[in-house]
């Protein structure tokens, strides 16, 4: 399921990870300012420039290192859909 749809088989993100709540808030506030300079808010993660995308994850993993031992950067992934989701959906 995907992160943040607890109903449909979802998860939470910050259980699966394992990280102290001040941890997991730090880096999801980070992530969010992170998303917020570059990206467009009104478009889902799924209609991003992919440069800007990398941009991101580069950003992401060189602030804080601990996400270079996600592969594929889900975890900097799910931080930014479910900030872009929430964001798109109010702006629209």
């Amino acid at each position: 399921g995907k992160v943040s749809c607890l109903n449909q088989g979802g998860y939470n993100l910050q259980e699966k990870l394992g990280w102290s709540l001040s941890e997991y808030e730090e880096v999801c506030s980070f992530i969010i300012h992170l998303v917020y300079k570059p990206l467009n808010m009104r478009r889902s993660w799924k209609r991003q420039l992919v440069p800007k995308l990398h941009l991101v994850f580069l950003e992401a993993k060189s602030c804080y290192p601990v996400l270079k031992a996600y592969k594929d950067d889900w975890v900097v992934l799910d931080f930014s859909c479910v900030y872009l989701k929430n964001s798109s959906t109010h702006v629209n």
